[in-house]
């Protein structure tokens, strides 16, 4: 995993939040996938319940289909790294991010948990795919997130600034749309 801000992934290459290319292609540079996390009904075959994460292939983007070329780039930039090279463990996250969820939910009066996306990357993809509430960033300047503040404009987003947040952004969407 490439940036891992929640603190999931046993190896990462960095757990700052950082807006990479994949966060804002999604589906067009791994291989037409798209993931979401959602509770979805346990109906689904095969699914046990409650189901936290969907997926599925974005038939419609395959014109737009970067995938190839994208894992071509980032095989270019690991060259260097051999089989013997080994990531250690990166280090536990300084917070608990479903905590942090839950917090901002309750901070905005907003009951469902799932609408608040944590991270440059899913608050990006928040305002490209989805219809936005709010957007927080943690330092309004910071080169990373200034696209949002544009987003935010243009929408008529409201923008709370808030220093504390353990994420570059986080983004609410808004009640009643589609997750």
């Amino acid at each position: 995993m490439l940036s891992d801000p929640a603190g999931v992934a046993l190896h990462a290459a960095t757990r700052d939040d950082l807006l990479l290319p994949h966060a804002a292609l999604n589906a067009t540079v791994c291989g037409l996938l798209s993931r979401t996390f959602v509770e979805a009904p346990s109906s689904l075959p095969g699914a046990l319940p409650p189901v936290m994460h969907a997926a599925r292939i974005e038939e419609s983007l395959r014109n737009d289909d970067l995938t190839v070329p994208y894992l071509a780039a980032l095989d270019d930039l690991s060259r260097d790294y051999t089989a013997e090279f080994t990531l250690p463990p990166a280090p536990p996250p300084a917070h608990a991010p479903a905590e942090v969820v839950l917090r901002l939910a309750a901070d905005l009066g907003v009951n469902d948990p799932h609408l608040i996306k944590p991270s440059v990357g899913e608050a990006t993809r928040v305002f490209l795919r989805r219809q936005p509430a709010h957007l927080m960033l943690k330092d309004a300047g910071h080169p990373d997130t200034l696209h949002l503040l544009e987003f935010a404009q243009q929408a008529g987003v409201p923008v709370s600034v808030q220093a504390a947040l353990p994420y570059l952004a986080a983004a609410l969407i808004s009640p009643g749309s589609p997750l």
